[in-house]
C-alpha cells in the first residue's frame, strides 16, 4: 500500500514540475513541419513530461494546417482550428475547411502524424453545427442507398459530427434535403449514421414521412406514388397511385384513405379503413363476387369463405398449399366446415376442428358410434350442380337449363383414396332431384315424363320432348302427305353419326341413325 501511495505521489511531482516552467499560459508561434503552426497562447512545459515537447496550444489560439503543395506564393491551406485549446487538445471553437465549417463543442481532437512527422490528418467529433458548401459530398452506413449524398444548397447539420476514423457517422439533424445521384431525397435526423427520422422521397414517386428502423421507413406516413403490391398475414394488397398509408410499414398496422385492392384469391375484394398486421379490423369492404358493401364485421366473414371456395384443386394437392391459403382462407375453410355435418364413407360424421400446422391440413371428425377419425384434407373440388344444359348427370337424368343449379363442394382425404361432403349439400342435391322430376311430371305427364328425365326416346313424343333432350337447333324440314303434316329433325353432319326423327302430325312416328 505505501508502494503505491509513493508511486502516485511521484507521478503528481513530474506532471507539477512538467509546468513548472510556465504558470500562465503566453502568446506564441508553434512551427510544426510541412509549414504547419499554431498562433496564440502558449504554455512552456518540461519536455520529459510531454514526449519532448517544449510549448503546448493552451488557451485562445488558432491551428493552421497545411498540405505543402505551393499555390500563389504560398502552401495550400486545408484545414484551420480556432478556438480554445487546453494543454495541446481543441476544446470548443471553429474548425474550417475547404467544404465545411465545424462551430462547437470538441468532444475528441487528435493530430495525426505521417512517417515523417508531419501531420497528415486531423480525427476529432465534435457537437454543434456544421455548415456546408453546396455540393459537399456525404456518406452513410445505410443498410440500404450506401451511395454518395449530396447538397443542392448551403446546409447546415446540428449534431455530433463524428472524424474520429475519416467520414464517420453523423448523429443530429440536416436542415436541408439530400440527394443521391438517382433521384433519392432525405432530409431529417441522422442516428450514427443510419436514418432516424425525416422525410424521404424516392425516384419512383413514393414519399415516406416519420420514423426509420434500418434505414427503411418504419412509422409514419407513407405515400405512394405508383401502383404497388405489398403481402402481409395472408393478403396480397394493391395499393393504387396517390394512396397514403399511416402507421405501421413494417407490420402493416394503420389506415389507408384510398381503396386498396386483395389479388390473392383471383377476386378483386376491395377495402378502405385500418388494417392490423395486413388485416382488415375497421372500415369497409367490398365482395369482388357479388359487389357487396358493408362493415369489417358484416363482410369478413362472406369473404372469407368465397375466398376458400375460389381455390382451385391444384392448391390443395401441393405443398405450398397452405401458404396460397392465407389467413382467409383458411378462416373460410373453418366457418365452411367446423361444427357442421359432413358425409364420408357412407357415414354422418360432424366436423370438430381443422389443423393447419402440418403439410397438409388435418380435418378431425367425429361420430357417436365410431368416435374421432383424422383425415388428411388434400383438396377439394368445387362444380354448380348441375352443370349447365342438357348434361348427363350421375344418377342418369337430364337437367333443363331453366332449373336453378346449386354449388356443390367436395373434398378429396386420403391422399385421394376418399371423399368428403357437407350432409346439406347431399340433402339438397336430393331435395333437387325431386324438383327435377315433379318439373317434368307436370310438364309431360308421368310416362313421357319420366322418359324425358332419363333421355330415353318414345314413339309418340312431341317435337318439344325430343328437343328437350337432343337440343333446340336441328336442321329441320315441315311437308305434307296424304293430308299429313309431317316433321322431320336431323342432329348430326355427315360423316359422323346422323339421327333423324320423324313426327306425322305432332307425334315421333319413327327415328333411325345412319
Amino acid at each position: 500500500m505505501k508502494r503505491i501511495l509513493l508511486l502516485a505521489t511521484f507521478a503528481a511531482l513530474l506532471l507539477t514540475a512538467g509546468f513548472a516552467q510556465s504558470s500562465k499560459p503566453k502568446r506564441g508561434t508553434i512551427k510544426y513541419p510541412v509549414g504547419n503552426k499554431y498562433v496564440g497562447e502558449i504554455l512552456k512545459v518540461n519536455p520529459d513530461a510531454f514526449n519532448g515537447k517544449k510549448k503546448l496550444r493552451h488557451g485562445k489560439g488558432s491551428m493552421y494546417y497545411y498540405n505543402g503543395v505551393w499555390y500563389n506564393g504560398d502552401r495550400s491551406l486545408w484545414l484551420q482550428s480556432d478556438g480554445i485549446w487546453d494543454t495541446d487538445t481543441l476544446r470548443s471553437g471553429i474548425i474550417r475547411s475547404r467544404s465545411k465549417i465545424f462551430e462547437g463543442e470538441i468532444l475528441y481532437y487528435k493530430d495525426v502524424y505521417g512517417k515523417e512527422g508531419g501531420i497528415e490528418a486531423v480525427e476529432y467529433v465534435g457537437n454543434g453545427t456544421t455548415t456546408y458548401a453546396p455540393k459537399s459530398a456525404f456518406y452513410f452506413n445505410l443498410r440500404q442507398h450506401k451511395e454518395r449524398w449530396h447538397n443542392t444548397d448551403t446546409c447546415r447539420f446540428i449534431g455530433i459530427l463524428n472524424y474520429k476514423e475519416g467520414d464517420g457517422p453523423y448523429t443530429g439533424r440536416f436542415d436541408c434535403p439530400l440527394k443521391t445521384e438517382d433521384g433519392i431525397t432525405f432530409i431529417g435526423e441522422i442516428a450514427d449514421g443510419h436514418f432516424k427520422s425525416g422525410k424521404i422521397e424516392y425516384s419512383n414517386g413514393d414519399v415516406f414521412e416519420g420514423d426509420f428502423e434500418n434505414d427503411a421507413p418504419s412509422s409514419g406516413k407513407y405515400r405512394f406514388g405508383r401502383s404497388v403490391r405489398m403481402e402481409k398475414g395472408g393478403y396480397s394488397w394493391d395499393f393504387p397511385d396517390g394512396c397514403e398509408f399511416v402507421g405501421d410499414t413494417t407490420t402493416l398496422t394503420g389506415t389507408v384513405n384510398m381503396e386498396i385492392t386483395d389479388v390473392g384469391y383471383g377476386k378483386e375484394n376491395k377495402f378502405i379503413g385500418k388494417l392490423n398486421n395486413g388485416e382488415p379490423c375497421e372500415g369497409t369492404m367490398t365482395n369482388g363476387y357479388t359487389g357487396e358493401k358493408g362493415t369489417v364485421a358484416s363482410m369478413r366473414d362472406k369473404i372469407d369463405l368465397r375466398n376458400f371456395l375460389s381455390l382451385n384443386t391444384k392448391y390443395l394437392s401441393e405443398p405450398r398449399y397452405l401458404r396460397n391459403l392465407g389467413k382467409s382462407g383458411k378462416r373460410g375453410a373453418e366457418l365452411f366446415l367446423v361444427g357442421k355435418k359432413v358425409i364420408y364413407g357412407g357415414n354422418t360424421y360432424v366436423c370438430k376442428q381443422i389443423d393447419f400446422t402440418g403439410k397438409y391440413p388435418a380435418l378431425t371428425i367425429s361420430s357417436q358410434n365410431k368416435g374421432d377419425e383424422i383425415l388428411e384434407l388434400n383438396g377439394l373440388v368445387k362444380s354448380v350442380y348441375p352443370p349447365d344444359g342438357l348434361k348427363k348427370i350421375a344418377i342418369g337424368i337430364f337437367i333443363p337449363q331453366n332449373l336453378v343449379t346449386h354449388e356443390f363442394v367436395s373434398f378429396i382425404v386420403n391422399r385421394g383414396r376418399a371423399t368428403l361432403c357437407l350432409a346439406s349439400d347431399v340433402q339438397e342435391t336430393v331435395e333437387f332431384e325431386n324438383r327435377v322430376k315433379n318439373y317434368f311430371i307436370k310438364k309431360y305427364g308421368s310416362r313421357y315424363g319420366m322418359s324425358v328425365l332419363c333421355g330415353k326416346i318414345e314413339l309418340g313424343m312431341t317435337v318439344e320432348m325430343v328437343k328437350e333432350m337432343k337440343g333446340n337447333y336441328p336442321q329441320t324440314s315441315n311437308y305434307v302427305s296424304g293430308g299429313m303434316e309431317i316433321t322431320v329433325l336431323t342432329y348430326g353432319v355427315p360423316p359422323y353419326d346422323v339421327t333423324s326423327y320423324t313426327f306425322t302430325n305432332g307425334r315421333l312416328t319413327s327415328f333411325s341413325s345412319f
